[in-house]
């Protein structure tokens, strides 16, 4: 079939959060551009949820406009159920705390490669 790309979370230096409109209300974000670490959690899960979740770090240097570093981390997002709330919430904790590490390594990987 055919697949689509969808944007659900953007964070510019500069500029407000942008977060996607479906899924807004079910995201929560804590950290930022600053912190060592950033912790996205989607709520109340969805089939419409199941996916591929790509985190993707990029910048320019400060002095070179041109140069763009990027970084990127893949989770599959496999949503199962009949319908109804999950009552499995401690089955993703898993998941979310490796999503959390990842964004953690992407940043840490960042301000490295800023200090170089």
């Amino acid at each position: 079939g055919a697949q689509t790309q969808t944007t659900l979370l953007s964070l510019s230096e500069g500029r407000a959060v942008r977060v996607d409109p479906e899924r807004g209300e079910r995201m929560q974000l804590s950290g930022g551009l600053d912190s060592i670490r950033i912790n996205v959690s989607i709520s109340d899960l969805q089939l419409s949820d199941s996916g591929l979740y790509t985190w993707e770090l990029s910048y320019r240097e400060r002095n070179i406009s041109l140069q763009m570093i990027q970084s990127e981390q893949k989770v599959f997002l496999l949503v199962e159920g009949a319908g109804r709330p999950c009552q499995c919430a401690h089955g993703y904790t898993p998941l979310l705390w490796t999503i959390s590490a990842a964004a953690g390594l992407l940043l840490l990987a960042f301000s490295w490669m800023i200090l170089e």
